[in-house]
């Protein structure tokens, strides 16, 4: 899981914090949402374009290509927000997505080993769905394998820990968050002034 938080910094902040304390706890947190509010539609928007094109494990997997697994489209619906007066924070509930921003180590925690699908058959799978779905799975040494169609197939190598390398291109760039945020003040002050006049 991942965080983003909208701050405010330098004259503009100065002076949103100063229309804060007049606004009150309701006016913070109204505030708050229009500036989240556009940072999360933009992330959403962003990994739902990034799961139209990134196909390459499922591609290029032997004996693939393989059946997708819509990781992308889910950490796309994992997608919330959440606005106090305090604060507004964008959230993605997407297990390995905190590798957009850094390189992420994942280690056996509870189980012997960890399976990484390197077949077709067994990408976006795990042991018991497969065999749920008649396949026999084995061991040998350091990999599971099965006798499908007639062939020997390695299925999963086992790993102690993995390292998946950092995708920075999995969100918008922080820059580009900045201004969706600073958009949505600025229309709400807009708006706010408009009816006023």
């Amino acid at each position: 899981m991942i965080s983003v938080r909208a701050t405010v910094q330098g004259d503009a902040g100065k002076m949103l914090q100063a229309l804060a304390r007049e606004l009150g706890p309701a006016g913070r947190a109204k505030l708050n949402e229009a500036a989240t509010h556009p940072v999360a539609v933009q992330i959403r928007g962003h990994i739902l374009e990034a799961s139209q094109t990134r196909h390459s494990t499922a591609d290029n997997i032997r004996r693939g290509p393989a059946t997708r697994t819509g990781h992308l489209l889910k950490a796309a619906e994992s997608v919330s927000e959440t606005v106090t007066a305090d604060a507004g924070e964008v959230t993605i509930s997407s297990p390995g997505f905190r590798r957009a921003l850094g390189p992420l180590n994942i280690r056996v925690r509870e189980k012997q080993f960890l399976t990484i699908p390197v077949d077709a058959l067994s990408y976006g799978e795990t042991v018991k769905t497969l065999r749920a779905r008649g396949i026999s799975v084995f061991r040998r040494k350091s990999y599971l394998a099965t006798r499908h169609d007639g062939q020997f197939r390695v299925l999963f190598l086992l790993r102690y820990e993995v390292t998946l390398k950092h995708d920075p291109g999995l969100m918008p760039k922080p820059e580009e968050m900045a201004e969706q945020a600073k958009a949505g003040l600025l229309d709400l002050v807009k708006k706010i002034l408009g009816e006023a006049a």
